[in-house]
């Protein structure tokens, strides 16, 4: 009974399921290739119904919107059936419906695309020896290779010629015909005439453009000095004239190499400021490198050259040469010498900057200790020997420091200080110097925001300067003389490089042994900056708002170095700088000698200098004033005595020559048994011309007192040579001893003429036997 039932059901089912019915299809055709949305309107559907359009056409996804709608994505695939195709929608229940020839299949419509693989675009030049004109063509239906017609230069080729090939139905080789491909100089005007699919759909023209075959690389056409020549500048400009006839020369490619007798190699692209391309010149300038050559020395300058060609199959044609060039120096027909100035801060060595000169301004190079003659006069000329001469070379170098103030007493100039600076430095290359700069800031301390290292990029120093502010700084003075020592010791000049450090402030200096209320730290006095400045032949410029208070310590400061003190007036107040600047590195020669009257007796001592070479001499004439060297003499206690006074004094005298008034308090450094003491600690005072010190502890007995004058200096900066700095004294607590008595204490004698006996002596100083006294 069971069986009947599930047999009467199915039948049921069958009996009233509905079967779909299809009226249109929309789009009903369609192309190869293609991707089409399409529906379908009808009646019956059931969600959700499949559906097939027929061999080479995929159903990508049915979408059942009513029972009378339905969306339908498909592909014609390029292996569909060209013509018509029965569309079949198929309910769940198996019932169908079928719409004969319901959608219709065309051939695709598009021509074939076209384009360039080399050369890479119309209107270039190319330098591949081996030229070909390669094509790249595109057609989903394949190509008709009897339908590609091509003309070069005016002559017209078909598939059916040997210099055209059609590779894997998508890249054509075009192969000039001949050994030698396309010659140099070449304009090839390639036309792609037309290309079709197989269905016939044909491009015409696709491919119009003209290109030129470059197969030589730039060459020089001249150079100054000339190429492989003698050149006498012995800091030079290499002007090299470079030519290339189609492409052009491509100026950022340059590289040049010079190398030197010792193997140094160095090379130089267009990013160094030293290299400058201006229409058809390269220029080198050795200043801006920091290169100095030698006379009689021969270099190799290599040049590396590359013109415009930016193909990326065969790349640009290079130039890679080398030449010679010689330093041969011209002889002068005159010679002017100028002792410049005269260095005493490493007295008793004197150090003289001179200058010689050609007839054209030009410094003489070459010359050494058997070109020059030093006489001083001490009541009567006297020759110096041996003498050393060092060349500064003449090569523009300079590494400039800025020692800026950035407190808040600044805001009100600091834009300007900033606007200042940055022109300076912009206006530094046009002065034919080879700059690097640095910056340090100061206020209550100094610092070195961007490190020891100075950079020869305007472009960077200008940014740093930028960021320098004013803030902080509540009280008057500020710590400028500490940041100037901090520079010259600090930071890393290069070698030959003069050195000029310019500081801008509105404010007094602290100083060594300013009270403690002050809210100074210093630890230098102006006398030891201008020796740091000396030891390091540095030229210091100041530029700060003129206040009677401190302009002549800052005045001492500037010219004592070969600097000037320059009025705050605006960012002009830098402008004369630069002039003096230029004339400081002219070059030259720094001449040394140890004086033959090594003492420092304020005397002012003329200097002759006389210089020989090629035939031709000078003289010029300079003077300086020796040192004034303090003398340091002992008042109390004696070197090597003794003292019985546990509180014991140390007391010095200091005899300057001219006065004792003249004596650095600040820069007395004493040392007792190890222990340092300057005027500052409450032991050690200075009332001129004695120095005193009283010990807070007492001594002990059989005491060795060790003591030590470790530094003292006058006003400015000189050291002691004459007098004691180093010895010592005793201390001697205990009187002598007795022992050994005869007769002995409350012994009852009876001789009327006794023998006393007994013996007396003392461990530390010694018995003083005419001190003896018996009663």
């Amino acid at each position: 009974m069971k069986k009947v039932f599930v047999v009467f059901i199915f039948a049921f089912s069958l009996l009233f399921a509905q079967a779909p019915i299809i009226v249109s299809v929309s789009p009903n055709v369609g192309s190869l290739g293609n991707s089409y949305s399409v529906s379908i309107l009808g009646a019956g559907f059931v969600a959700t119904p499949t559906v097939d359009f027929g061999s080479g056409i995929n159903v990508t996804s049915v979408t059942w919107l009513t029972t009378s709608l339905l969306a339908v994505n498909i592909t014609v695939t390029f292996s569909a059936t060209i013509g018509p195709h029965d569309v079949i929608v198929t309910n769940p229940s198996g019932l169908a419906d079928t719409l004969f020839g319901g959608f219709t299949v065309y051939p695709e419509t598009d021509p074939p695309r076209a384009s360039l693989i080399f050369p890479e675009s119309c209107g270039v030049f190319v330098s591949c020896e081996d030229t070909a004109i390669i094509v790249h063509l595109e057609d989903a239906s394949g190509i008709d290779d009897s339908s590609i017609h091509v003309r070069v230069n005016g002559v017209d080729y078909d598939i059916t010629s040997p210099s055209l090939i059609l590779l894997g139905d998508s890249v054509l080789y075009f192969f000039p015909s001949g050994p030698t491909f396309f010659s140099h100089g070449d304009t090839v005007h390639y036309i792609l005439l037309s290309v079709a699919d197989t269905f016939g759909n044909r491009a015409l023209r696709p491919i119009d453009c003209t290109f030129t075959v470059d197969r030589r690389p730039p060459v020089v056409i001249g150079g100054d000095p000339p190429i492989g020549g003698v050149c006498d500048d012995l800091v030079p400009v290499f002007r090299i004239a470079v030519f290339d006839s189609l492409a052009g020369v491509d100026s950022t490619a340059f590289v040049l190499t010079i190398i030197r007798h010792d193997t140094d190699t160095i090379s130089f692209d267009m990013s160094h400021s030293s290299m400058r391309w201006s229409r058809d010149t390269l220029d080198w300038q050795a200043w801006l490198a920091s290169i100095a050559f030698e006379l009689e020395e021969t270099i190799l300058v290599c040049l590396h050259a590359e013109d415009k060609i930016s193909d990326r199959f065969c790349g640009p044609n290079v130039l890679d040469t080398c030449w010679e060039i010689l330093f041969r120096y011209t002889p002068p027909t005159d010679i002017d010498l100028t002792v410049d100035r005269v260095y005493t801060d490493q007295f008793p060595m004197v150090t003289a900057h001179c200058i010689v000169v050609n007839e054209e301004d030009r410094t003489v190079e070459g010359l050494d200790e058997s070109n020059f003659t030093v006489w001083e006069d001490h009541t009567g000329w006297q020759r110096q020997y041996p003498i050393i001469v060092h060349s500064l070379g003449g090569s523009g170098m300079v590494d400039i420091v800025f020692v800026v103030d950035s407190t808040g007493s600044m805001s009100g100039m600091i834009s300007d200080v900033r606007s200042g600076i940055r022109a300076f430095a912009e206006s530094l290359t046009y002065a034919g110097i080879s700059p690097r700069l640095g910056l340090v800031t100061f206020g209550d301390g100094f610092n070195f925001p961007h490190g020891y290292d100075l950079t020869g990029s305007i472009s960077t120093f200008r940014t740093w300067v930028s960021a320098v502010g004013a803030s902080g700084g509540a009280d008057w003075k500020e710590e400028s003389l500490d940041a100037i020592k901090a520079a010259v010791d600090s930071m890393h000049f290069r070698p030959g490089a003069a050195i000029v450090i310019i500081m801008v402030t509105d404010a007094p200096a602290c100083t060594l042994g300013d009270p403690p209320g002050s809210m100074c730290r210093s630890d230098v006095t102006p006398g030891m900056v201008i020796s740091a400045l000396l030891s390091r032949r540095a030229i210091c410029f100041i530029v700060s708002r003129d206040v009677s208070s401190f302009r002549a310590v800052y005045t001492n400061i500037a010219t004592s170095t070969g600097g000037q003190y320059f009025h705050w007036t605006g960012p002009g107040s830098f402008n004369p700088i630069l002039s003096l600047i230029a004339e400081a590195i002219r070059g030259g020669y720094l001449v040394s000698w140890t004086s033959s009257h090594p003492y420092g007796d304020c005397q002012l001592r003329p200097v002759r200098i006389r210089v020989e070479c090629y035939g031709l001499s000078d003289v010029d004439n300079n003077q300086y004033i020796a040192p004034c060297s303090p003398t340091a003499a002992i008042i109390e206690p004696e070197n090597d005595k003794w003292t019985s006074d546990s509180l014991q004094r140390i007391v010095m005298s200091f005899a300057e020559l001219d006065s004792a008034d003249s004596i650095e308090p600040n820069s007395i450094q004493f040392m007792v048994n190890d222990n340092l003491y300057s005027v500052f600690s409450p032991e050690l005072s200075y009332s001129a011309p004695l120095l005193t010190w009283v010990p807070s502890t007492p001594f002990h007995n059989n005491q060795r007192v060790n003591v030590e004058l470790t530094r003292v200096m006058d006003s400015q900066g000189n050291l002691p040579f004459r007098g004691p700095v180093r010895w010592h004294f005793f201390v001697d607590l205990e009187p002598p001893k007795v022992a050994n008595r005869s007769p002995d204490s409350n012994e009852i004698v009876i001789n009327h003429s006794p023998m006393i006996c007994f013996d007396i002596w003392d461990d530390e100083s010694g018995l003083n036997k005419d001190g003896l006294l018996l009663a």
